[in-house]
């Protein structure tokens, strides 16, 4: 993954920390000290939203509580692979992709 998708990629989600795998996922991580009303699903949901809605395709969401006694942290945790959406819908690997693609189009 390029540098560019990765800024693309943290500047599409609010998460306080985004961890980029070398297996092609990306882990979102939201810390909480009380829950009040929020899960992890609905964080995994709102993560999908944002990354759909910036052209990303999203794929294989998991979602899990990282929950820990005070005073560690708790976190939601999103991990899902996420690929640049070319402008037929198709998922790409990267934004290098993106942009070869689009300058044969042109």
């Amino acid at each position: 993954m390029t540098k560019l998708f990765k800024n693309m990629v943290r500047g599409a989600v609010r998460a306080d920390k985004v961890t980029f795998r070398k297996d092609g996922t990306v882990e979102f991580r939201r810390a909480y000290f009380y829950r009040m009303g929020a899960t992890a699903e609905k964080f995994g949901e709102r993560v999908s939203r944002e990354l759909t809605e910036a052209g990303f395709h999203v794929s294989d969401l998991q979602t899990e509580d990282r929950w820990a006694a005070w005073p560690k942290t708790s976190y939601f945790v999103a991990t899902a692979k996420v690929a640049f959406r070319s402008v037929e819908g198709r998922p790409l690997d990267d934004v290098s992709a993106a942009s070869a693609e689009a300058s044969a189009n042109s």
